[in-house]
C-alpha cells in the first residue's frame, strides 16, 4: 500500500510539473496600474507539455478587442478613460484555454505625457531631438521616463521631463516616451516619425544676390554679449570681382585689437509697412556662398533669418562653431543663448568656397522651427522647435556675423550668390 501511495504521488507531482509553466504571462500593463492611451497589452501563452498555443484573444470589458494567431501579442488597444478590465485568453491545440485577467485605469493621455517635439507623423531629420514631459493622475510624482526607437530602450532619466537629442536610422521609426510614477503607475505615449525626406521646395518669394544690393546696415557693439561688446572696425565692399562666383561678390572685413569682438550686418527684407506680406511668410530657406582668406581667424561665422511679426520676435540663428565646439549651433530666443546640435560643422579651408542652405519655419502657433541646415551638400535634418519671444518691431531681415578670435586676427570672407527664399 505504500508503494502504491508513493508511485500515485511522483504521478501527481509529474503532472503538477508539467501544468505549472502553463498559462498566461502579461507583461504590460500590470494589474491595478494607471496607464495612458492606447495601452499596450504584451503578453505570452505557454501550454502544457507536447501542445502549442494556437491563438491569442484580448477582451476588453468583455467584448472582443484583437486577436493574432500566435503564443505571443504585443499590440496598443485605444481605451477611453476610466477603469477598465482586459482579460487575455489563449487556446492550445487540443482546445485546452488559459488566461489571465487583470484592471486598469486609463487617464487622459494630455494629462499623463506630453510631447513637444517631435510631433507624431512628423518627417524628422537625424539626429532628432525629443522633448517631452510627464504629469501623475496620482498623488505620488513621476519618478523615471523612458524613451523608447522600436521597442528598445536608448535613454532613461530619473525625472518627469525629457530633453534629448538621438541618432534615428532612416525609415519609419516606432517611438515610445513611457514614466513610472512613485506608486508604480505606468504612463506611456506610441507614436512614429519618419526619418529624412527632400527638402522643401520655395514657392513664392525669392530675394536674390542680396550680397549686391544696397541698405546693408551693421554695427560691432551690438554683436557682442548682451548687446554691448567691444567696438571694431569693419567694412563691406560690394562689386568685387574675384573672388566671385556669379561676377561679383562681397568683401566683409573686420579687424581691431580687442580679443573676441564681433561684426553684425543686417539688410531688411520685409519692413514695418508690408505688415500684411510679412504675416503670409511661415518658410524660410537661406541659401549663400562663402569664402575666406584666414579661417583660423574666425572664432564662428554666423547666418541669421528674422521675423518680426503681430508682437513675436522669431530669430532663427545659426553659427558654425568649428574653432570652440566644431559644431553647428542654433539659438534659442527665450534664454538668449546658443545651444549646440551635436551636428559637426568642420573646419574651413582657405581659399575655397563654401555653400551654405539653411532651412526654418514659423509654426502656426509662432514657434520657431529649425528644420535642417547643408554645408557643401551635406545636410543635417534638425526638427527643433523653440518659442518665440514678444517684440514690437516688424519686419524680415537677414543677418551676416564675424566673430573674432582670442587675437583678434583681422580677416575677410567674402559672400556672393546670397539668396532667401520665403513662403
Amino acid at each position: 500500500m505504500r508503494k502504491l501511495i508513493n508511485v500515485v504521488a511522483v504521478l501527481f507531482l509529474v503532472l503538477i510539473a508539467s501544468y505549472s509553466f502553463a498559462g498566461v504571462a502579461t507583461s504590460t500593463p500590470v494589474n491595478g496600474a494607471t496607464v495612458s492611451s492606447p495601452v499596450r497589452v504584451t503578453a505570452s501563452a505557454t501550454a502544457v507539455s507536447g501542445r502549442t498555443i494556437s491563438s491569442v484573444i484580448i477582451y476588453l470589458d468583455n467584448t472582443i478587442a484583437y486577436t493574432v494567431y500566435s503564443n505571443k501579442v504585443d499590440t496598443y488597444l485605444p481605451v477611453a478613460a476610466g477603469a477598465h478590465t482586459i482579460l487575455i485568453k489563449s487556446w492550445d491545440n487540443a482546445g485546452a484555454i488559459y488566461q489571465q485577467s487583470l484592471n486598469v485605469n486609463v487617464v487622459n493621455t494630455a494629462s499623463a505625457i506630453t510631447v513637444t517635439a517631435p510631433a507624431a507623423g512628423a518627417t524628422v531629420g537625424s539626429p532628432t531631438r525629443f522633448v517631452a514631459s510627464a504629469k501623475s493622475a496620482t498623488a505620488f510624482p513621476i519618478a523615471s521616463m523612458m524613451l523608447f526607437v522600436d521597442d528598445v530602450p536608448v535613454y532613461t532619466t530619473y525625472s518627469n521631463s525629457m530633453d534629448v537629442t538621438k541618432a534615428l536610422a532612416a525609415g519609419t521609426r516606432k517611438i515610445t516616451i513611457k514614466s513610472w510614477d512613485n506608486s508604480g503607475a505606468i504612463y506611456q505615449l506610441p507614436f512614429t516619425v519618419n526619418v529624412g525626406s527632400a527638402t522643401p521646395v520655395a514657392s513664392g518669394n525669392s530675394a536674390a544676390n542680396l550680397d549686391q544690393v544696397a541698405g546693408w546696415e551693421s554695427c560691432d557693439a551690438c554683436a557682442g554679449a548682451g548687446g554691448a561688446g567691444p567696438s571694431a572696425p569693419h567694412s563691406l565692399t560690394q562689386g568685387v570681382v574675384s573672388p566671385s562666383l556669379d561676377g561679383t561678390s562681397a568683401r566683409f572685413w573686420m579687424g581691431g585689437t580687442t580679443p573676441y569682438s564681433d561684426v553684425l550686418w543686417w539688410k531688411k527684407i520685409l519692413t514695418s509697412s508690408q505688415l500684411t506680406q510679412n504675416r503670409a511668410q511661415h518658410s524660410f530657406v537661406f541659401d549663400l556662398y562663402f569664402y575666406t582668406d584666414n579661417p583660423g581667424a574666425a572664432q564662428s561665422i554666423e547666418w541669421d533669418v528674422n521675423q518680426f511679426v503681430d508682437g513675436r520676435s522669431l530669430i532663427f540663428g545659426s553659427q558654425c562653431s568649428y574653432r570652440s565646439k566644431s559644431t553647428w549651433d542654433i539659438w534659442d530666443n527665450v534664454n538668449s543663448h546658443w545651444i549646440s546640435t551635436g551636428v559637426v560643422c568642420p573646419a574651413l579651408q582657405a581659399y575655397q568656397w563654401n555653400h551654405v542652405v539653411l532651412e526654418f519655419e514659423r509654426t502656426s502657433d509662432n514657434r520657431i522651427r529649425y528644420i535642417a541646415m547643408t554645408m557643401n551638400g551635406t545636410k543635417h535634418y534638425l526638427n527643433w522647435y523653440y518659442a518665440s519671444t514678444a517684440t514690437t518691431w516688424s519686419g524680415v531681415t537677414v543677418n551676416y556675423q564675424m566673430d573674432g578670435d582670442f587675437k583678434q586676427t583681422n580677416y575677410s570672407t567674402w559672400v556672393d550668390k546670397m539668396t532667401l527664399n520665403y513662403w
